[in-house]
């Protein structure tokens, strides 16, 4: 949640001029003006929040994908450890039964 509030702090979202028209201007437009101001308005505002939104979706999947990444080299190198530490005490093993079963020369 920090991130997303971050997030809203380095970056606020800049309003175009969608209205270059006064509150007066557009009431005595015509209804069809009006509809394809409104209509302007609407696409500015969809294609905005698309982009917002590619914006977020990008950041996170990298984040997912990077925590993953180091969630697994994680598993990977635990799990490297066991074996190695499990072939490492076979071998100690064999050496010690290697050692001790070997008939000790005798020295004259």
């Amino acid at each position: 949640m920090s991130w997303l509030s971050d997030k809203k702090k380095q970056k606020q979202p800049e309003m175009s001029e969608a209205l270059p028209l006064t509150p007066e201007q557009m009431v005595s437009a015509t209804p069809e003006t009006q509809q394809h101001r409104l209509d302007a308005i609407s696409y500015d505002l969809q294609k905005r929040l698309k982009n917002e939104l590619d914006g977020i979706i990008g950041e996170v999947v990298d984040t997912a994908l990077d925590n993953t990444r180091a969630e697994v080299e994680q598993v990977i190198r635990n799990e490297l450890i066991t074996l190695l530490e499990s072939r490492l005490d076979i071998l100690v093993e064999q050496a010690i039964k290697t050692h001790l079963t070997k008939p000790r020369s005798e020295k004259p």
